[in-house]
């Protein structure tokens, strides 16, 4: 079944109900940010925000919740960029009115990269993960994911050992304070067209980190190449 065939409503529809000790419940998910219905499905669907709309002004995050609840999804992945900036009162809101869940995502830029050499760099990177955690958390969502190890960008050189350990460790800080906050880290693998940097999960997946496939378009990609 190709999505863009879907009419409103098809994914909710076509989820087959189970059993709520094998299956996550519809209440379970939308009980991050609000109530439904109480069905179980066997693999409740999420969808980008960006499908929907470009920014995080009140009309969007009505179009986002509204078109997302529309199509069947029962999860909305919400871009945290610039996270302090977000309104995290609306968007519970909004999400509430819906029934919408929620799960966070970002990539770290250049000049705030937690896998830099340089000190600076370094500490914008980790706050501005730290920033994205607080919305995250704040918002109701249990997952923080994306590329959270490095800048979402590509490198003129390879990564180097001091950066790798500057990396791991500010990784460990957030993953800490995310698990406090019953948040779990998501660090998200990516090809070579987006970054050259290697997601560190097997130095972190002790501290409560785990990783995600982007099986979306970025593997397809090394897939039609290979």
């Amino acid at each position: 079944m190709h999505l863009n065939t879907l009419k409103p409503g098809t994914l909710t529809k076509s989820v087959p109900a189970c059993s709520a000790t094998r299956c996550i419940s519809s209440r379970a998910v939308k009980g991050q940010l609000g109530t439904g219905s109480s069905a179980a499905y066997c693999n409740p669907l999420g969808v980008h925000a960006l499908v929907f709309a470009g920014d995080w002004t009140e009309a969007s995050v009505r179009k986002v919740a509204s078109g997302a609840a529309a199509a069947g999804y029962q999860l909305v992945e919400v871009p945290a960029f610039n996270a302090a900036t977000l309104d995290v009162e609306l968007t519970k809101l909004v999400f509430e009115e819906h029934g919408s869940g929620a799960a966070c995502s970002l990539g770290l830029t250049i000049d705030a990269d937690i896998s830099s050499t340089d000190k600076a760099v370094v500490a914008r990177g980790a706050a501005e993960l730290d920033s994205a955690l607080t919305f995250a958390s704040s918002i109701g969502a249990k997952h923080l994911c994306g590329v959270l190890y490095s800048a979402l960008a590509k490198y003129p050189r390879p990564p180097t050992i001091e950066g790798r350990r500057n990396c791991v460790r500010e990784l460990k800080v957030l993953a800490d304070k995310a698990a406090d906050e019953g948040v779990k880290l998501c660090l998200e693998v990516v090809n070579r067209y987006l970054t050259l940097h290697p997601a560190p999960g097997s130095r972190c997946s002790s501290h409560k980190c785990g990783l995600g496939l982007s099986v979306t378009w970025a593997f397809t990609i090394e897939c039609l190449i290979w």
